[in-house]
């Protein structure tokens, strides 16, 4: 039997239906890879438009009432407020536990107890705004463990859930011109009895004039604002992480003794009542 013979022309036309192929085989891949992409920065679009607006509708440590029940609690709210005083009175030392009662109307904020449950929080991890590095993730949730070793009676526990979290932290470019200086938000969720039920973290990577953040200073922003997450307001002592305009980027002792003390006192008002 004779063999069939192929001849150039059948050798060129297999090379080019082969190069036809492979040429829509990648064209198929990257078309893939193009929406795939798509997908993701809509996505990110996405989450970075919903957390500006939650920054829009915030304020700074603003406490939102709100009344529905929460976990149980092994402490009660204020109800004797001279013995409170007298608490304060001789166990604050080391503390900056006057300048909270002053800037904050008289009223402690804390969260409850939890000897089974913990805090949980979420660290955005992916972000459009420019500048925004992954490593800022770690550094962020490092914040949490720090304020931990002050000996406080909460735990935290990290989840890729934002919806389910009770701390979320957030990244912004910036703040408008009209805020100042400023580089950091917390947005406190609370009751009428002083108990913290969640809070949202919001942290600039650029001061008001567009400059960057040293990556150094983002995580101390975000102690600053996880320290008012937890219960802690302004301090005028200025080696505290809880200085209005951070001087330095340690927690202090003093941030520490003040966190620990006041987990030590029932949340709500100081104020005397009048009959």
């Amino acid at each position: 039997m004779a063999r069939a013979r192929i001849g150039p022309l059948e050798i060129l036309l297999a090379l080019l239906a082969g190069s036809t192929l492979l040429f829509v085989g990648s064209e198929a891949v990257r078309t893939y890879r193009d929406d795939a992409r798509r997908k993701q920065v809509e996505a990110l679009e996405q989450e970075e438009r919903r957390i500006a607006q939650q920054l829009a509708a915030s304020r700074d440590v603003h406490e939102r009432r709100r009344e529905e029940p929460r976990a149980p609690r092994r402490v009660d709210p204020v109800t004797d407020v001279d013995a409170v005083l007298a608490r304060l009175a001789v166990g604050t030392g080391g503390t900056y536990i006057a300048d909270l009662i002053e800037n904050q109307d008289s009223v402690l904020y804390r969260w409850s107890d939890r000897t089974i449950e913990t805090l949980r929080v979420w660290v955005q991890t992916r972000s459009l705004v420019r500048d925004w590095q992954p490593a800022f993730v770690p550094r962020a949730r490092e914040a949490f463990p720090e304020w931990g070793a002050a000996g406080f009676p909460v735990r935290f526990t990290f989840t890729l859930d934002s919806a389910s979290a009770d701390v979320r932290v957030m990244w912004i470019d910036r703040f408008p011109s009209e805020d100042g200086q400023r580089v950091g938000r917390a947005d406190r969720q609370v009751d009428s009895q002083g108990w913290i039920h969640r809070a949202d973290l919001f942290v600039a990577l650029h001061d008001s004039a567009g400059r960057p953040i040293p990556a150094e200073w983002v995580a101390a922003i975000t102690r600053h604002e996880v320290g008012h997450a937890l219960g802690l307001g302004h301090t005028s002592d200025s080696t505290s992480i809880m200085f209005p305009t951070s001087r330095t980027t340690v927690i202090s002792p003093a941030d520490r003794a003040t966190l620990r003390f006041l987990y030590t006192l029932p949340p709500g008002s100081l104020r005397r009542r009048t009959s």
